[in-house]
This record gives structure tokens, sequence and C-alpha cells, in this order.
């Protein structure tokens, strides 16, 4: 008798392994869009080519200089893919006239600041208002008095340290005008601007204040205003303006007569020299307003016209009020 022969399972159609018993039918695939999300997949970011290191970028008014980014490859954002922006540390502007319409250059320094800040004043010294001019009514050539170059130096010290650097999208601006320059930096004043002569140093970046300061940049001792001040006064220019909303812009104006003076520059001449000679131990009488704004002593009834509109507006007040009019001396109105 032959032995018998073992019975294997028939090997069921694909779909058919998978049915349950009595289940005709088989089971349907779930599409992608109920498939359970996965992870979509990353890569790496490569470093950029690096482009002139240790220059800075000169962009022109016509056309922007376009230079290889970092791009996301991240397949979830193909359609949203755009370059990152570079850090950019600081940007100077020069302008044609006296409007932000006519721009003529304009440099932009990312290679950090200090690689950049002897960059910056060189530049700001080639390219300041004043120096040899023409009048264009006779031809004839004049020379106009230079901007100080160790005002523009303390202002751009400050700026960089005192920036709010919690602020994106904002960075470090020097605007360069035919008859102005303007220092902006991000954030507001930590103390009111009328007592920047006086105050001590204070920064909202001690850490980034304490390395400009071992760079010797800057020195942190509270005396870059009063340099500011006194560099301005000694070549008879207009006192340096200050304005905040939401950004810190220090204007210093080119050299103009006492005529050409605003109010605002006026009283600000007056305050800002009675301050400067009240932490100096000096007197500040008439005499020494006409000497601030370049007057002859035939002027004196306007200097005296000019004390009293300060007086008025509290910037400053007399030292006796009772004293006489030779005698009068004057000091701050928070002294």
């Amino acid at each position: 008798m032959a032995s018998a022969q073992p019975v294997f399972p028939r090997r069921l159609p694909r779909h058919d392994r998978r049915c349950k018993v009595g289940d005709p039918r088989p089971p349907q695939r779930k599409s992608v869009l109920q498939q359970p999300p996965r992870a979509a997949p990353h890569r790496r970011l490569s470093t950029p080519r690096p482009h002139a290191q240790g220059r800075s970028r000169e962009l022109h008014p016509r056309g922007r200089l376009v230079h290889p980014h970092l791009v996301r490859t991240d397949v979830r954002h193909h359609a949203l893919a755009l370059p990152l922006p570079r850090a950019i540390h600081s940007r100077i502007l020069h302008f044609d006239a006296t409007a932000r319409t006519t721009l003529k250059r304009q440099w932009e320094f990312d290679e950090g600041f200090a690689s950049s800040f002897g960059k910056v004043i060189a530049l700001f010294d080639a390219i300041r208002p004043g120096g040899e001019s023409f009048d264009p009514s006779t031809g004839r050539l004049m020379q106009i008095p230079a901007l100080p170059t160790i005002a523009f130096r303390e202002v751009y010290a400050n700026a960089l340290m005192h920036q709010d650097l919690e602020q994106t999208g904002k960075f470090l601006t020097v605007e360069v005008f035919a008859d102005r320059a303007e220092v902006t930096n991000p954030g507001t004043p930590l103390i009111s601007p009328e007592r920047f002569i006086d105050a001590p140093s204070t920064t909202r970046n001690p850490k980034l204040g304490a390395a400009l300061c071992q760079a010797q940049f800057v020195e942190q001792r509270g005396s870059g205003w009063d340099k500011v001040v006194q560099s301005l006064e000694s070549e008879k220019f207009p006192p340096a303006l200050v304005r905040a909303n939401g950004s810190t812009t220090v204007t210093l104006s080119a050299f103009r007569p006492f005529p050409l003076l605003s109010q605002q520059e006026r009283h600000q001449a007056v305050y800002q020299h009675t301050c400067l000679a009240f932490l100096e131990g000096r007197v500040v009488n008439n005499s020494s307003i006409r000497a601030r704004l370049g007057l002859r002593d035939s002027q004196a009834s306007q200097v005296s016209r000019l004390l009293k509109d300060c007086i008025a507006a509290n910037l400053i007040r007399p030292r006796d009020p009772h004293a006489g009019a030779r005698a009068m001396h004057y000091i701050p109105a928070w002294a």
C-alpha cells in the first residue's frame, strides 16, 4: 500500500490571504490622503562660499548686486523657498543733495563691527559735508569748513554700543547729505537726550560694550557726548540734534552762520554750551555765548534775547537771579 502523501494548503492570492473568513471582498487600500502624515526629510544646509571676506559691498542705486545665499531645501516649503537674509551690521548712504530721493552711492558692511569700524570712519572722512565749493552766482571758489570727523566718530561708536540688537529688520544706518549727516541706530535712548552730556555710561548691551572697550573703540566713561559738543563748539558748528521714534537718530549739521540757524538749533547751542561749561567749572554769560556762536560784541542784544528764550523754555536758569546784567551767570535748569 502506497504511503499517504502530505496535503499542503493551496496558496491563495495576495488579496485572499488578507481576507477574513466569510468576507468575499478584498480589503481596500487607504488613499494617500487617509494615510498618516510622515515627517518630511530634511537636508543639511550647505555653507555658502565666502564672498570677498574682509571687504565691504558697494551697491549702486540702479541695481543690487546678488550673491549666493542659503536656500531652504525643506520639501514642505518648496513653494516658499526664499534666500535667507544676511546679517548687515551697518549701512552708509551718500546722497547728492539734501533729500533722500537723490541717492548717489551706497555701502554695506557685514564683516563685523571691529573690522569695519576704521573703514566707516575713513569713508565718512572722504564724503563728509564741507570742503571746497563755489558760489553759483559769482563762480568764485570758497572754502566751507568740513564737519569734524571726531564728532561723527563718537556718535557712531555710541550708536554701535547702545543699539537694540533685539529689533529684527533694523540695523545701524549712516546717511550723508549735502548739508548734514544722520546716524540712526535701532532702539530708543535709555535716558533723556537732554541728559546725554552729564549722565553716567549706561548701555543695554554690556557684553558688546565690554568688547568694544577692550578693543579700544569706546571708553565707557560717559565722555562721548562731551567730545561731540566740544568738537562742534570749537569749530562754531551747529549743535547735534537728537530725535527718537522707535529708533535714535543723531543729526550733525554742516557749517552754517548764526542767521541761518533754526530756533531749535540756537536753543540747543546755548543749552549744550551751558551744560559743558557747568561740568567743567567754567562761567557762562553773554560773552561766552557770543564766542560759541561766532558773534560780535555789537550783537550782545541778540544774545540777551536768546538767553531769555532759553530761560522761558526751561533749559537754563540764572545762578543768582538778583545779580546785575553784567554779573549774570547761567547754569543748566537741572543743576
